[in-house]
Protein backbone atom coordinates (compact mmCIF):
# COMPACT_ATOMS: atom_id res chain seq x y z
CA UNK A 1 0.00 0.00 0.00
CA UNK A 2 1.78 3.27 -1.16
CA UNK A 3 0.53 6.56 -0.29
CA UNK A 4 1.82 10.25 -0.92
CA UNK A 5 1.05 11.10 2.78
CA UNK A 6 2.54 8.77 4.22
CA UNK A 7 6.16 9.11 1.88
CA UNK A 8 7.02 5.29 2.75
CA UNK A 9 5.30 1.69 2.25
CA UNK A 10 3.60 -0.44 4.11
CA UNK A 11 2.52 -3.81 3.01
CA UNK A 12 -1.10 -4.41 3.21
CA UNK A 13 -0.74 -7.98 4.48
CA UNK A 14 1.84 -6.73 7.13
CA UNK A 15 -1.39 -5.37 9.58
CA UNK A 16 -1.25 -7.20 12.29
CA UNK A 17 -3.43 -6.93 15.88
CA UNK A 18 -3.43 -8.24 19.28
CA UNK A 19 -6.07 -8.08 21.95
CA UNK A 20 -6.91 -9.28 25.30
CA UNK A 21 -10.59 -10.87 25.49
CA UNK A 22 -12.87 -10.89 28.64
CA UNK A 23 -11.04 -13.51 30.17
CA UNK A 24 -7.39 -11.82 30.24
CA UNK A 25 -6.20 -14.22 27.54
CA UNK A 26 -4.10 -12.45 24.85
CA UNK A 27 -4.46 -13.47 20.91
CA UNK A 28 -2.62 -11.77 18.26
CA UNK A 29 -2.84 -12.35 14.08
CA UNK A 30 -2.97 -10.88 10.95
CA UNK A 31 -5.58 -8.33 10.79
CA UNK A 32 -7.58 -9.95 8.00
CA UNK A 33 -8.30 -12.86 10.28
CA UNK A 34 -8.98 -11.37 13.46
CA UNK A 35 -11.21 -7.93 12.70
CA UNK A 36 -14.10 -10.38 13.19
CA UNK A 37 -13.71 -10.42 17.33
CA UNK A 38 -15.71 -8.22 18.98
CA UNK A 39 -13.62 -5.90 20.44
CA UNK A 40 -16.87 -3.75 22.10
CA UNK A 41 -16.38 -6.88 24.92
CA UNK A 42 -12.49 -6.85 24.94
CA UNK A 43 -10.22 -6.14 27.97
CA UNK A 44 -8.00 -3.09 27.96
CA UNK A 45 -4.65 -4.19 25.88
CA UNK A 46 -2.62 -1.36 27.26
CA UNK A 47 -2.96 -0.19 31.06
CA UNK A 48 -3.03 3.97 31.89
CA UNK A 49 -0.02 4.89 33.66
CA UNK A 50 -0.06 6.44 36.91
CA UNK A 51 2.76 8.54 38.29
CA UNK A 52 3.72 11.70 40.48
CA UNK A 53 3.54 14.72 39.11
CA UNK A 54 1.17 13.29 35.94
CA UNK A 55 -0.81 16.32 34.39
CA UNK A 56 -3.38 14.05 32.55
CA UNK A 57 -6.75 12.24 34.61
CA UNK A 58 -7.63 8.98 34.13
CA UNK A 59 -10.18 7.40 35.33
CA UNK A 60 -13.13 4.86 34.81
CA UNK A 61 -16.65 6.43 33.69
CA UNK A 62 -19.95 4.46 34.07
CA UNK A 63 -21.58 4.14 30.67
CA UNK A 64 -25.63 3.74 30.34
CA UNK A 65 -24.42 1.81 27.10
CA UNK A 66 -23.89 -1.44 28.35
CA UNK A 67 -23.66 -0.73 31.95
CA UNK A 68 -20.54 -1.10 32.17
CA UNK A 69 -17.44 0.70 33.50
CA UNK A 70 -15.12 2.27 30.32
CA UNK A 71 -11.95 3.71 30.91
CA UNK A 72 -10.74 7.47 29.82
CA UNK A 73 -7.06 8.94 30.29
CA UNK A 74 -7.92 12.36 29.96
CA UNK A 75 -10.81 14.78 30.50
CA UNK A 76 -10.71 15.53 26.67
CA UNK A 77 -11.34 11.19 26.06
CA UNK A 78 -14.47 11.88 28.92
CA UNK A 79 -16.00 14.49 27.35
CA UNK A 80 -15.67 12.38 23.85
CA UNK A 81 -16.89 9.20 26.10
CA UNK A 82 -20.23 10.64 27.03
CA UNK A 83 -20.73 11.67 23.65
CA UNK A 84 -20.76 8.25 22.59
CA UNK A 85 -22.68 7.18 25.97
CA UNK A 86 -25.19 9.63 24.71
CA UNK A 87 -25.98 8.63 20.60
CA UNK A 88 -28.47 5.67 20.68
CA UNK A 89 -26.94 4.98 17.26
CA UNK A 90 -23.86 3.62 20.01
CA UNK A 91 -24.53 0.08 21.36
CA UNK A 92 -21.26 -0.58 23.14
CA UNK A 93 -17.33 0.83 23.70
CA UNK A 94 -13.93 -0.62 25.08
CA UNK A 95 -10.96 1.51 25.53
CA UNK A 96 -7.28 0.42 24.83
CA UNK A 97 -9.44 -2.55 22.64
CA UNK A 98 -6.34 -3.46 20.72
CA UNK A 99 -2.65 -2.71 19.20
CA UNK A 100 -1.82 -2.65 15.60
CA UNK A 101 1.34 -3.18 14.22
CA UNK A 102 3.00 -2.81 11.04
CA UNK A 103 6.45 -2.53 9.13
CA UNK A 104 7.37 0.12 7.10
CA UNK A 105 9.81 1.25 4.95
CA UNK A 106 12.09 -2.18 4.52
CA UNK A 107 12.25 -2.03 8.80
CA UNK A 108 12.72 -4.46 10.61
CA UNK A 109 11.22 -3.66 13.59
CA UNK A 110 7.16 -2.82 14.07
CA UNK A 111 5.80 0.71 14.75
CA UNK A 112 2.83 -0.17 16.82
CA UNK A 113 -0.08 1.78 17.86
CA UNK A 114 -3.25 1.66 20.63
CA UNK A 115 -6.40 3.72 19.71
CA UNK A 116 -7.98 5.00 22.26
CA UNK A 117 -11.49 3.47 21.54
CA UNK A 118 -13.74 0.83 19.19
CA UNK A 119 -17.41 1.72 19.24
CA UNK A 120 -19.82 -0.91 17.61
CA UNK A 121 -23.21 0.84 16.41
CA UNK A 122 -26.76 -0.41 16.09
CA UNK A 123 -26.43 -1.12 12.49
CA UNK A 124 -23.69 -3.41 13.36
CA UNK A 125 -20.32 -1.51 11.96
CA UNK A 126 -17.04 -0.98 13.75
CA UNK A 127 -15.18 3.18 14.55
CA UNK A 128 -12.23 2.97 15.66
CA UNK A 129 -11.69 6.48 17.88
CA UNK A 130 -7.85 8.00 18.45
CA UNK A 131 -8.87 10.90 20.88
CA UNK A 132 -6.20 13.78 20.47
CA UNK A 133 -6.62 17.80 20.56
CA UNK A 134 -5.62 19.29 17.69
CA UNK A 135 -2.99 21.14 18.76
CA UNK A 136 -1.59 17.96 20.63
CA UNK A 137 -0.83 16.00 17.22
CA UNK A 138 2.96 15.33 16.34
CA UNK A 139 4.30 14.30 13.00
CA UNK A 140 5.12 11.15 14.21
CA UNK A 141 1.28 10.56 15.52
CA UNK A 142 -0.23 12.21 12.28
CA UNK A 143 1.28 8.93 10.13
CA UNK A 144 -0.19 7.01 12.89
CA UNK A 145 -3.59 7.78 12.73
CA UNK A 146 -3.40 7.68 9.08
CA UNK A 147 -2.03 4.38 9.04
CA UNK A 148 -4.85 3.54 11.55
CA UNK A 149 -7.25 4.54 8.99
CA UNK A 150 -6.18 2.60 6.40
CA UNK A 151 -6.23 -0.39 8.21
CA UNK A 152 -9.71 0.29 9.53
CA UNK A 153 -10.87 1.00 5.47
CA UNK A 154 -9.07 -2.62 4.63
CA UNK A 155 -11.86 -4.48 6.61
CA UNK A 156 -14.60 -1.99 6.73
CA UNK A 157 -14.32 -0.05 10.04
CA UNK A 158 -14.66 3.41 10.31
CA UNK A 159 -11.96 5.76 11.65
CA UNK A 160 -12.22 9.50 13.31
CA UNK A 161 -9.51 11.10 14.98
CA UNK A 162 -11.33 13.64 17.51
CA UNK A 163 -10.54 16.03 19.88
CA UNK A 164 -11.65 18.61 22.71
CA UNK A 165 -15.63 18.74 22.42
CA UNK A 166 -17.41 21.73 21.78
CA UNK A 167 -17.59 23.87 25.44
CA UNK A 168 -21.29 24.19 24.96
CA UNK A 169 -21.76 20.57 24.10
CA UNK A 170 -19.54 19.38 26.64
CA UNK A 171 -21.26 21.70 29.57
CA UNK A 172 -24.31 19.96 28.21
CA UNK A 173 -23.60 16.68 27.97
CA UNK A 174 -22.03 17.07 31.55
CA UNK A 175 -25.15 17.91 33.02
CA UNK A 176 -27.33 15.41 31.28
CA UNK A 177 -24.91 12.40 32.26
CA UNK A 178 -25.78 12.73 35.83
CA UNK A 179 -29.44 11.50 34.70
CA UNK A 180 -28.19 8.87 32.11
CA UNK A 181 -29.00 5.61 35.02
CA UNK A 182 -32.09 3.90 34.35
CA UNK A 183 -33.26 4.10 38.05
CA UNK A 184 -33.77 8.17 37.20
CA UNK A 185 -36.71 7.08 34.55
CA UNK A 186 -40.64 7.04 35.68
CA UNK A 187 -42.13 5.45 32.84
CA UNK A 188 -45.49 7.23 33.54
CA UNK A 189 -43.80 10.82 33.94
CA UNK A 190 -42.15 9.66 30.73
CA UNK A 191 -45.30 8.88 29.01
CA UNK A 192 -46.66 12.25 29.71
CA UNK A 193 -43.40 14.36 29.39
CA UNK A 194 -43.82 13.14 25.14
CA UNK A 195 -47.19 13.71 25.20
CA UNK A 196 -46.52 17.19 26.45
CA UNK A 197 -43.62 17.94 23.82
CA UNK A 198 -45.39 16.07 20.66
CA UNK A 199 -44.96 19.81 19.33
CA UNK A 200 -42.08 22.03 19.89
CA UNK A 201 -41.94 24.29 23.33
CA UNK A 202 -40.04 25.65 25.92
CA UNK A 203 -38.44 23.13 28.30
CA UNK A 204 -40.17 24.59 31.60
CA UNK A 205 -43.82 25.14 29.97
CA UNK A 206 -43.99 21.21 29.19
CA UNK A 207 -42.04 20.30 32.52
CA UNK A 208 -45.03 22.33 34.05
CA UNK A 209 -47.58 20.59 31.81
CA UNK A 210 -47.13 17.42 33.78
CA UNK A 211 -46.61 18.19 37.10
CA UNK A 212 -43.91 19.57 39.98
CA UNK A 213 -40.81 20.23 38.13
CA UNK A 214 -38.34 19.13 40.70
CA UNK A 215 -40.00 15.55 40.51
CA UNK A 216 -40.50 15.78 36.54
CA UNK A 217 -36.94 17.42 35.70
CA UNK A 218 -34.86 14.38 36.12
CA UNK A 219 -37.37 12.31 33.91
CA UNK A 220 -36.61 14.68 31.10
CA UNK A 221 -33.11 14.96 31.27
CA UNK A 222 -33.05 11.26 31.33
CA UNK A 223 -35.00 11.53 28.20
CA UNK A 224 -33.34 13.97 26.47
CA UNK A 225 -29.86 12.32 27.31
CA UNK A 226 -31.41 8.63 26.06
CA UNK A 227 -32.41 10.76 22.52
CA UNK A 228 -36.44 10.00 23.36
CA UNK A 229 -36.55 14.04 23.27
CA UNK A 230 -34.51 16.13 21.40
CA UNK A 231 -32.93 19.79 21.62
CA UNK A 232 -29.92 21.56 20.14
CA UNK A 233 -27.38 20.65 22.44
CA UNK A 234 -24.65 22.78 20.69
CA UNK A 235 -26.70 26.00 20.54
CA UNK A 236 -26.39 26.99 24.07
CA UNK A 237 -26.76 25.85 27.41
CA UNK A 238 -29.54 24.05 28.59
CA UNK A 239 -32.17 26.30 30.21
CA UNK A 240 -36.30 26.90 31.02
CA UNK A 241 -36.49 28.33 27.14
CA UNK A 242 -34.94 25.76 25.78
CA UNK A 243 -37.01 24.21 22.64
CA UNK A 244 -37.44 20.59 23.05
CA UNK A 245 -39.09 18.38 20.40
CA UNK A 246 -40.12 14.96 19.40
CA UNK A 247 -38.03 12.26 18.09
CA UNK A 248 -39.06 10.12 14.91
CA UNK A 249 -37.74 6.69 16.65
CA UNK A 250 -38.78 4.35 13.41
CA UNK A 251 -36.55 3.11 10.38
CA UNK A 252 -39.53 3.77 7.75
CA UNK A 253 -42.39 6.22 7.06
CA UNK A 254 -44.24 3.13 6.38
CA UNK A 255 -47.31 5.05 5.13
CA UNK A 256 -45.07 7.06 2.54
CA UNK A 257 -42.87 3.76 1.89
CA UNK A 258 -39.54 6.05 2.79
CA UNK A 259 -36.12 4.81 4.34
CA UNK A 260 -35.25 7.55 7.31
CA UNK A 261 -33.46 5.01 9.23
CA UNK A 262 -30.18 4.67 9.84
CA UNK A 263 -27.98 7.18 8.56
CA UNK A 264 -30.51 9.24 7.27
CA UNK A 265 -29.81 12.74 8.78
CA UNK A 266 -32.30 14.69 6.58
CA UNK A 267 -35.36 14.57 4.44
CA UNK A 268 -32.71 15.05 1.10
CA UNK A 269 -31.08 11.70 1.91
CA UNK A 270 -34.43 9.87 2.71
CA UNK A 271 -34.76 7.42 -0.58
CA UNK A 272 -37.66 5.40 -2.11
CA UNK A 273 -38.97 1.77 -1.18
CA UNK A 274 -42.36 1.83 -3.50
CA UNK A 275 -40.65 -1.14 -5.01
CA UNK A 276 -39.47 -3.41 -2.26
CA UNK A 277 -42.19 -4.22 0.17
CA UNK A 278 -40.79 -6.56 1.92
CA UNK A 279 -38.68 -3.60 3.68
CA UNK A 280 -41.87 -2.39 4.08
CA UNK A 281 -43.72 -5.67 5.36
CA UNK A 282 -40.31 -5.81 7.76
CA UNK A 283 -40.88 -2.74 9.69
CA UNK A 284 -44.55 -3.75 9.99
CA UNK A 285 -43.35 -7.57 11.72
CA UNK A 286 -40.85 -5.53 13.60
CA UNK A 287 -43.69 -3.62 15.57
CA UNK A 288 -45.42 -6.46 15.94
CA UNK A 289 -42.67 -8.47 17.96
CA UNK A 290 -42.20 -5.01 19.79
CA UNK A 291 -45.47 -5.31 20.97
CA UNK A 292 -45.13 -8.62 21.65
CA UNK A 293 -42.31 -9.06 23.41
CA UNK A 294 -41.54 -5.53 24.87
CA UNK A 295 -38.49 -3.72 24.64
CA UNK A 296 -36.44 -4.87 27.49
CA UNK A 297 -36.07 -8.62 24.89
CA UNK A 298 -36.59 -7.05 20.95
CA UNK A 299 -34.09 -3.92 21.59
CA UNK A 300 -31.31 -6.46 22.21
CA UNK A 301 -32.32 -8.97 19.78
CA UNK A 302 -32.12 -5.54 17.12
CA UNK A 303 -28.78 -4.72 18.43
CA UNK A 304 -26.94 -8.07 18.42
CA UNK A 305 -29.01 -9.34 15.38
CA UNK A 306 -27.78 -6.33 13.04
CA UNK A 307 -24.33 -6.75 14.27
CA UNK A 308 -24.31 -9.96 13.47
CA UNK A 309 -25.36 -9.64 9.52
CA UNK A 310 -23.03 -7.29 8.56
CA UNK A 311 -20.28 -9.72 10.11
CA UNK A 312 -22.10 -12.56 8.16
CA UNK A 313 -22.06 -11.70 4.53
CA UNK A 314 -18.37 -10.75 5.04
CA UNK A 315 -18.32 -14.86 5.99
CA UNK A 316 -19.70 -15.64 2.41
CA UNK A 317 -23.49 -16.47 3.66
CA UNK A 318 -25.63 -15.38 0.54
CA UNK A 319 -29.52 -14.74 -0.09
CA UNK A 320 -30.21 -13.94 -3.41
CA UNK A 321 -33.44 -11.48 -2.06
CA UNK A 322 -30.85 -9.39 0.12
CA UNK A 323 -28.68 -9.41 -3.36
CA UNK A 324 -31.22 -7.95 -5.56
CA UNK A 325 -32.54 -5.46 -3.02
CA UNK A 326 -28.75 -4.21 -2.73
CA UNK A 327 -28.53 -4.07 -6.40
CA UNK A 328 -32.32 -2.42 -6.90
CA UNK A 329 -31.38 0.43 -4.20
CA UNK A 330 -27.53 0.71 -5.20
CA UNK A 331 -27.05 -0.29 -8.70
CA UNK A 332 -22.86 -0.84 -8.65
CA UNK A 333 -21.04 -3.72 -7.35
CA UNK A 334 -22.09 -4.69 -3.84
CA UNK A 335 -18.41 -4.92 -2.47
CA UNK A 336 -18.11 -1.27 -3.14
CA UNK A 337 -20.81 -0.23 -1.15
CA UNK A 338 -19.61 0.15 2.34
CA UNK A 339 -21.31 -0.98 5.67
CA UNK A 340 -22.56 2.06 7.36
CA UNK A 341 -24.68 3.29 3.98
CA UNK A 342 -28.49 3.64 4.52
CA UNK A 343 -29.35 1.65 1.49
CA UNK A 344 -27.22 -1.03 2.71
CA UNK A 345 -28.90 -1.30 5.84
CA UNK A 346 -32.06 -0.85 4.50
CA UNK A 347 -31.36 -4.15 1.99
CA UNK A 348 -30.32 -6.11 5.54
CA UNK A 349 -33.11 -4.80 7.26
CA UNK A 350 -35.39 -8.13 6.28
CA UNK A 351 -33.11 -10.55 7.65
CA UNK A 352 -32.27 -8.59 10.96
CA UNK A 353 -36.05 -8.86 11.37
CA UNK A 354 -36.49 -12.48 10.65
CA UNK A 355 -33.11 -13.04 12.58
CA UNK A 356 -35.13 -10.77 15.85
CA UNK A 357 -38.45 -12.97 15.31
CA UNK A 358 -36.21 -16.16 15.94
CA UNK A 359 -34.17 -15.48 18.99
CA UNK A 360 -36.98 -13.39 20.35
CA UNK A 361 -38.83 -16.69 21.34
CA UNK A 362 -38.14 -17.62 24.68
CA UNK A 363 -38.33 -21.52 22.79
CA UNK A 364 -35.90 -21.04 20.30
CA UNK A 365 -33.83 -18.67 22.52
CA UNK A 366 -33.79 -21.79 25.24
CA UNK A 367 -32.54 -24.42 22.26
CA UNK A 368 -29.77 -21.80 21.38
CA UNK A 369 -28.40 -22.18 24.85
CA UNK A 370 -28.59 -25.25 25.58
CA UNK A 371 -25.39 -27.60 25.71
CA UNK A 372 -27.18 -30.20 24.63
CA UNK A 373 -26.07 -30.93 21.05
CA UNK A 374 -29.52 -31.88 19.43
CA UNK A 375 -31.30 -29.32 20.81
CA UNK A 376 -28.80 -27.07 19.19
CA UNK A 377 -29.10 -28.70 15.64
CA UNK A 378 -33.01 -27.87 16.00
CA UNK A 379 -31.96 -24.59 16.57
CA UNK A 380 -29.58 -24.54 13.84
CA UNK A 381 -31.75 -25.83 11.54
CA UNK A 382 -34.84 -23.94 12.10
CA UNK A 383 -32.35 -21.05 11.63
CA UNK A 384 -31.19 -22.23 8.45
CA UNK A 385 -34.58 -23.24 6.95
CA UNK A 386 -35.61 -19.03 7.53
CA UNK A 387 -32.60 -17.87 6.40
CA UNK A 388 -31.19 -20.57 4.12
CA UNK A 389 -27.39 -20.03 2.60
CA UNK A 390 -27.18 -19.90 -0.80
CA UNK A 391 -23.70 -20.48 -0.71
CA UNK A 392 -21.01 -22.32 1.11
CA UNK A 393 -19.67 -20.75 4.10
CA UNK A 394 -15.88 -20.43 3.88
CA UNK A 395 -14.08 -23.04 5.78
CA UNK A 396 -13.01 -20.71 9.16
CA UNK A 397 -16.35 -19.50 9.18
CA UNK A 398 -17.90 -22.80 10.08
CA UNK A 399 -16.98 -22.52 13.48
CA UNK A 400 -16.99 -18.69 14.23
CA UNK A 401 -21.17 -19.21 12.91
CA UNK A 402 -21.74 -22.11 15.03
CA UNK A 403 -20.36 -20.00 17.80
CA UNK A 404 -22.01 -16.84 17.06
CA UNK A 405 -25.83 -18.69 17.19
CA UNK A 406 -24.97 -19.63 20.70
CA UNK A 407 -23.22 -15.71 21.87
CA UNK A 408 -26.00 -14.00 20.92
CA UNK A 409 -28.37 -16.15 22.74
CA UNK A 410 -27.07 -16.07 25.75
CA UNK A 411 -26.42 -11.83 25.28
CA UNK A 412 -29.96 -11.31 24.55
CA UNK A 413 -31.10 -13.79 27.35
CA UNK A 414 -28.73 -11.71 29.73
CA UNK A 415 -29.65 -8.19 28.32
CA UNK A 416 -33.55 -8.68 28.64
CA UNK A 417 -32.75 -9.97 32.19
CA UNK A 418 -31.16 -7.21 33.35
CA UNK A 419 -34.30 -4.97 31.54
CA UNK A 420 -36.47 -6.95 33.89
CA UNK A 421 -34.61 -6.74 36.88
CA UNK A 422 -34.42 -3.35 35.92
CA UNK A 423 -38.08 -2.53 35.05
CA UNK A 424 -39.50 -4.44 38.40
CA UNK A 425 -37.04 -2.06 40.19
CA UNK A 426 -38.46 0.86 38.97
CA UNK A 427 -42.47 -0.15 39.50
CA UNK A 428 -41.46 -0.90 43.04
CA UNK A 429 -39.89 2.56 43.36
CA UNK A 430 -43.50 4.22 41.84
CA UNK A 431 -45.55 2.15 43.75
CA UNK A 432 -43.67 2.60 46.68
CA UNK A 433 -43.51 6.89 45.75
CA UNK A 434 -47.79 6.40 45.10
CA UNK A 435 -47.83 5.07 48.46
CA UNK A 436 -46.02 7.92 50.09
CA UNK A 437 -47.70 10.23 48.39
CA UNK A 438 -51.49 9.27 49.37
CA UNK A 439 -50.53 8.55 52.98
Amino acid sequence: MDSAGWGWLVEEEDFRLEYVDARGDLHAGPLEVMWPARFEAAGQVRTFPSYPGQRNFPGWYWAATGAELVGYESWVELGQLMRLDCDPDVVAMASQPFRFSWRSGGRARRTSHTPDYFVRRRDGTGVVLDVRPDDGIEPEDAVKFEVTAAACARVGWGFERVGVLDPVLAANLRWLSGYRHPRVRREPVAVELRAAFARPRGLLAGVRAVGDPIAVLPVLFHLIWRRELAVELEAGLLSAATQVRPVAGVAECVPHRLWIGRAVESPATQFDLADLPEIVAAQQRHYRLLRRHGPHVLNPCYAQCSLFWHVLMQHGYRISDLSRRLVRLQPRPTRSVRPWDPKRYAAFYPEIVTSMALYASPYWRRLAMYTDEEDFRAFHAEFTRRLPNESTLRTTAKPWFIQQLRVIAHTIQDAAEKNALADAAHSSLEAAAAALKSG
